[in-house]
């Protein structure tokens, strides 16, 4: 088949994929200059995690997404203030926490007494687990994330002998924090988010794009936020020159393409 034989949105598909890679090139190397590596991948990190925690064989691939959530907000442990931390950096960065639902949930189980750590399990994101280049949502509002921590911290300490202790303002510091990591992100990738990626994609890309670099040995469960200096001067390094893959969808007819391809 041609190029002027194939349809227009399997063109879309392969201006949306090569603008993608494109972005990733560009904002390693941005990273790169700045002194930043790119080459640990997020899934060893992923997987350093998991294996660091004795968490055993992943049955849900998706559930790294949620791993991952433990690693950028540098929650590196299972603890109940730790699955608290990734569930709020899950509202900034992937839009939803835990099962996507948890106040209403959390308030269903609490008469139940179940530990609230067994409803982490079964998220589902990026459901048909592809490249996901449309128009993201916007992330939800600070106050969202404060009502979800009160309803998790209530929830949990009806089962625990050491109470979570942590107050208003380590919250929405913390979710400020995945907000820029948010828009670090974005900036570098086109727009796209980190909840339209597919999980292989999230093992590919570099930990460097999460705002983090590895640190220590190399079995050692130990990271760094990179300086926000640091993701700054990526940032500016790269405006203007990443293109955004969801503009493709507004095109209809193949000379726009082409011109916004160009």
């Amino acid at each position: 088949m041609n190029e002027t034989a194939k349809p227009l949105y399997v063109l879309k598909i392969e201006a949306q994929l090569a603008f993608n890679e494109s972005n990733i090139e560009r904002a390693k190397m941005a990273c790169t200059r700045r002194g930043i590596d790119t080459h640990y991948p997020s899934g060893e990190a992923i997987d350093l995690f998991i294996q660091s925690n004795h968490f055993g064989e992943m049955s849900d691939d998706r559930a790294k997404f949620h791993e991952m959530m433990h690693i950028a907000g540098l929650g590196l442990s299972g603890s109940h203030k730790h699955e608290l931390m990734a569930a709020i950096y899950e509202i900034a960065l992937l839009r939803e926490p835990f099962d996507g639902n948890i106040v209403h949930t959390l308030g269903q189980q609490r008469p139940t007494h179940i530990n609230p750590l067994n409803m982490i399990s079964g998220r589902r994101f990026n459901l048909n687990n592809h490249q996901d280049f449309e128009k993201p949502a916007p992330p939800e509002e600070s106050s969202k994330a404060l009502t979800m921590a009160h309803a998790y911290i209530e929830a949990a300490n009806g089962h625990l002998q050491n109470k979570i202790e942590v107050t208003d303002q380590e919250i929405l510091q913390t979710y400020e924090e995945a907000l820029q990591i948010e828009r670090f992100f974005r900036a570098i990738m086109g727009e796209r988010c980190v909840y339209q990626l597919s999980s292989n994609e999230l093992s590919d890309l570099p930990l460097a794009f999460f705002g983090l670099i590895k640190t220590g040995e190399p079995q050692e469960l130990s990271f760094e936020k990179i300086p926000p200096e640091t993701r700054t001067a990526i940032i500016n390094d790269l405006q203007g020159r990443q293109q955004i893959p969801y503009q493709i969808e507004n095109v209809k007819t193949e000379a726009e393409l082409a011109a916004l391809t160009q």
